[in-house]
């Protein structure tokens, strides 16, 4: 059974990692494997590809996402307007999380 996946939409090396796709099983919400898929992605942009940070999407309907991502160290950079079910306005919150140099 999977339960979770996630993927980089872009990794450049010594660059931009950018997280998408990020979804939890159902039955796995509320046990940490979100917080701790998002860690393990963080470390593999770090080690793998010498990230100076990480973004991530999130819209403002994921609640569980928007209060995730800044006890992880991402900061609102940008909000876009977007186009949701049925033609209403949603918000498209934009994170990122540099990396300083201790941790690189």
């Amino acid at each position: 059974m999977l339960l979770a996946f996630a993927n980089f939409y872009k990794a450049e090396q010594g660059g931009v990692c950018a997280l998408g796709n990020l979804v939890v099983a159902p039955a796995a919400r509320g046990h940490g494997v979100a917080r701790y898929l998002v860690q393990s992605m963080i470390e593999l942009a770090r080690h793998q590809f010498e990230a100076r940070e990480v973004q991530v999407s999130c819209f403002n309907s994921n609640t569980a996402g928007l209060l995730l991502y800044p006890q992880l160290g991402f900061k609102p950079f940008a909000i876009e307007e977007r186009q949701g079910p049925g033609g209403i306005r949603v918000a498209l919150v934009q994170m990122k999380r540099a990396f300083v140099v201790d941790e690189l």
